[in-house]
């Protein structure tokens, strides 16, 4: 998910997130969303954080490798 920056710092994206976790959990089939963020995107780590995800592992990325989050439902 992208923003552009005129809409930064509005929650927008973490209405977005609880939202499809909202949405997870009311299916009752999925069991964790995962969540790839580039290593330093420091607002997008903190987004994780805010909605509950917990830090998973760390993987290769194409420039920067990715912290992976894991929100449990």
């Amino acid at each position: 998910m992208a923003l552009v920056p005129s809409h930064w710092g509005q929650g927008l994206a973490s209405d977005a997130v609880k939202a499809v976790a909202e949405h997870a959990r009311s299916q009752g089939s999925t069991y964790a969303l995962l969540a790839p963020v580039a290593a330093p995107n420091a607002r997008a780590h903190a987004l994780m954080q805010r909605c509950g995800f917990e830090e998973l592992g760390r993987i290769a990325g194409p420039i920067h490798h990715r912290v992976v989050y894991e929100l449990a439902l």
